[in-house]
């Protein structure tokens, strides 16, 4: 029953991402996050961060050792390297308690791309682990080559020339400041000249409006998108006016 929901899993976050280069993007960045929580974890049983002088240092760090096979999520492997300590054992509580904790993390990632990676999500995994009392500025830290890995993608060039390009709306609940609203994420695929199918970006705005689209689109071109053979969309009103 597990094997087969992560499986349904894997294949919703293909089916999201809309190619199997997009959903290794996805899995990198989960093998990132897994990394940073055992960082963070390291540090706290060490008693100091990495180069710092503390009194309250336990221990040293002694380099790390790998796992003799990948680690397994809901997405699928991922190779884990864990901390060593010059004297002692340790090995990361975050592994054995991922479960609890994978569905969470991997909803966050998947987030990531739309809006960014949250500091405030990501202590709330952590504290579901048993990881508390963190330093805003320790977590921010850990999870930067997370947010530089999703600002990569985010702002890449394109292609330039592509078969066709699908546009559309998909209409969301977000919660802000403890109340719920609608907002819209916009939305761009395609097919390149080599027959791989990619994700050209998002773009989150409170509708789907004239300018959100113009804003998106621009956004688009500005990043290489020159020519598309066949544009696929909707009749909406704030999209066709957007596209002209």
């Amino acid at each position: 029953m597990a094997q087969r929901k992560k499986d349904e899993l894997h294949e919703k976050l293909v089916n999201v991402f809309d190619s199997q280069e997009a959903f290794n993007g996805l899995l990198s960045l989960l093998e990132k996050s897994i990394q940073a929580m055992i960082e963070l974890e390291f540090d706290k049983y060490i008693g100091a961060e990495r180069y710092e002088r503390s009194t309250s240092r336990l221990s040293m760090r002694n380099g790390y050792r790998t796992r003799n096979k990948p680690f397994l999520t809901g997405l699928g492997e991922v190779d884990i390297r864990i901390p060593k300590v010059r004297k002692g054992n340790y090995y990361p509580h975050v592994l054995e308690r991922y479960q609890r904790v994978d569905r969470a993390l991997i909803s966050v990632i998947q987030e990531a791309y739309i809006n960014g990676v949250s500091t405030r999500k990501m202590e709330k995994v952590f504290s579901r682990i048993g990881i508390t009392g963190l330093d805003k500025s320790s977590v921010s830290r850990y999870i930067q080559p997370i947010r530089d890995e999703v600002e990569k993608w985010r702002s890449r060039c394109l292609s330039g020339r592509y078969v066709y390009t699908w546009l559309d709306g998909i209409q969301s609940k977000v919660r802000r400041d403890k109340a719920v609203f609608s907002t819209s994420i916009l939305i761009a695929k395609a097919l390149r000249f080599d027959g791989h199918r990619e994700v050209l970006g998002f773009y989150v705005g409170n509708k789907e409006s004239y300018h959100n689209w113009k804003t998106f689109l621009q956004d688009l071109k500005f990043r290489g998108l020159e020519m598309s053979s066949l544009w696929i969309r909707d009749d909406h009103d704030g999209l066709s006016s957007g596209f002209e």
